[in-house]
């Protein structure tokens, strides 16, 4: 089974390095959840080391977003529109953490049979799991967590739901392309009268550990 690696420290220096020759001053850079990788560490070790060299080249900003790219992927993509509108870097940065520390996610996966192969949970529970239709429905903000334990697939959308009381935005989840996905879009737009801003892939680093068959949203809290 694949395994995940973070980024090097000299990896993001090289950025930082790069970013200054094309004369950018202000830098932004948000990391997967520190408790589950080292990227974070390594972002502020390189940053430290690019400022010992440029003391006043540059103004870096590293954030730990305290969850993986389906969760932080959104609210970059929207201070990118933010910062080429001439918001400020203050009111940038600023948007991105108010953005994390309210951001939900919520996934599970379709079969624990890559769960078991991650070592996540032992062969038996795994076996168990299976034999009864167990599906894990995951809070995946800071450390995974398993919210709660439901029969089968189609349990796992009406929870889902029962979780989705904060709105807009909302994004709807998969691995590989599922009409569940469909299934999921429409009966959370029921809720909040809109549908979601898109369907997008969840990342290497949830899927290695759950497999290709997941489903799951993220969505705005209080």
């Amino acid at each position: 089974i694949p395994s995940t690696s973070h980024i090097p420290a000299i990896a993001f220096q090289e950025k930082y390095e790069q970013a200054r020759e094309k004369g950018y001053t202000h830098l932004v850079v948000v990391t997967i959840y520190s408790g589950a990788s080292a990227m974070y560490q390594s972002a502020l070790m390189a940053k430290n080391a690019f400022l010992e060299e440029h003391p006043d080249a540059m103004r870096i900003e590293v954030i730990d977003s305290n969850c993986y790219a389906m969760g932080y992927g959104y609210p970059i993509i929207q201070a990118c529109h933010k910062a080429l509108e001439g918001e400020s870097f203050e009111n940038v940065v600023s948007y991105i953490k108010d953005y994390l520390s309210r951001v939900k996610i919520y996934f599970s996966p379709f079969t624990l049979k890559y769960v078991k192969k991650s070592g996540r949970v032992s062969c038996t529970a795994a076996f168990v799991g299976e034999l009864i239709g167990l599906r894990p429905v995951i809070s995946a903000v800071g450390t995974t967590n398993i919210v709660e334990k439901v029969r089968g697939n189609a349990a796992i959308l009406t929870t889902m739901v029962k979780f989705f009381k904060e709105k807009a935005p909302y994004m709807i989840l998969v691995a590989r392309d599922t009409e569940m996905s469909e299934e999921l879009a429409k009966a959370c737009e029921n809720v909040a009268g809109y549908p979601p801003v898109g369907v997008f892939k969840i990342g290497a680093a949830i899927t290695i550990n759950t497999g290709p068959q997941i489903i799951g949203m993220t969505f705005l809290g209080d």
